[in-house]
């Protein structure tokens, strides 16, 4: 019966380390594809609100309206109501043009660390069964 030997938990293994390092890197990339897919779709839920008249503007917008309908108080109180957004959410669709760029740089590093550590790692010159 053949059997692979147990694994020494004491010493790092270079392969497990770089697939772990690709790993964090395809879970970063997973991260930022569901941001920038909640940015592009917050600058189409707004397009459509702008579209409809039914949702709120932005602040440049609200001054416009408030100028052009001055004479209807309650669609001024009723978006003053409202509170404001803390964070505007279609910034995050920016987030893939400085990933497009940042990601393969990043990369690059991780590669050229991981592979300069190669030497450190423990070698066994002999196969043990």
């Amino acid at each position: 019966e053949t059997k692979l030997p147990p694994l020494d938990a004491k010493r790092r293994v270079w392969l497990i380390d770089f697939l772990a390092g690709c790993m964090a890197f395809c879970l970063v990339s997973f991260l930022e594809y569901a941001l920038v897919h909640v940015g592009l779709a917050d600058i189409a839920k707004k397009a459509a609100a702008e579209a409809d008249n039914t949702t709120l503007q932005e602040v440049n917008m609200r001054e416009i309206r408030n100028h052009l309908l001055e004479d209807k108080s309650e669609c001024e109180s009723e978006a003053d109501g409202r509170p404001k957004q803390w964070f505007n959410l279609s910034k995050l669709a920016n987030l893939d043009e400085i990933c497009r760029y940042a990601f393969p740089l990043c990369f690059a590093i991780f590669l050229a660390f991981i592979f300069a550590a190669l030497p450190m790692y423990h070698h066994a010159d002999d196969c043990t069964y």
